[in-house]
């Protein structure tokens, strides 16, 4: 499993250090790790994850010629990207947007996110007859209100999504 650091000074994720599974099922570069271990071991620089076995989903050996070792992952790309190309893209010009009228990455920090995100997610659904954000303060024309909910949105989960995480963090 690949965990991501998330606050990269870009702003976008990028691979932690690697840990990976060998032939022989041991987890290499972490020394006296046990299976029971592995589910609540920190893993790279710091970012909470579990080391799971992984497997080719035809069957293979790690070190086959043709085998991916992913079974079971999320396929962001097929499931996310290819799903919604132009919503996506719509949404990160949102993101854009907000970021120079605002700061990069500065949402994540606003006290009550969560309720405050879900309030300007209704007040862009209930906008979105308009259609285009061509309000006092809006974003401008080439914006839809549509595109403002689904930031919202995903603003709103990303911190329902963390809050979850530090919650289980707290009870381990």
């Amino acid at each position: 499993m690949v965990a991501f650091l998330l606050e990269s000074p870009q702003g976008w994720p990028k691979p932690a250090p690697e840990v990976y599974i060998n032939e022989q099922s041991e987890v290499s570069n972490m020394a006296d790790l046990t299976s029971k271990q592995a589910d609540s071991t920190r893993v790279g620089s710091g970012i909470e994850s579990s080391v799971s076995l992984e497997t080719d989903p035809r069957g293979l050996s790690a070190k086959q010629p043709g085998a991916k070792l992913d079974k079971g992952k999320v396929d962001v790309l097929r499931g996310a990207i290819q799903y919604f190309p132009n919503a996506l893209e719509a949404v990160a010009h949102v993101s854009e947007l907000g970021a120079r009228k605002y700061s990069w990455m500065g949402w994540r920090s606003v006290p009550d996110g969560i309720r405050r995100y879900g309030a300007a997610l209704a007040r862009h659904l209930v906008y979105e007859a308009d259609a285009r954000d061509t309000g006092a303060g809006g974003l401008g024309p080439d914006v839809l209100h549509a595109a403002q909910v689904a930031w919202n949105a995903l603003a709103r989960l990303e911190l329902i999504i963390q809050e979850e995480n530090e919650k289980a963090k707290t009870a381990k």
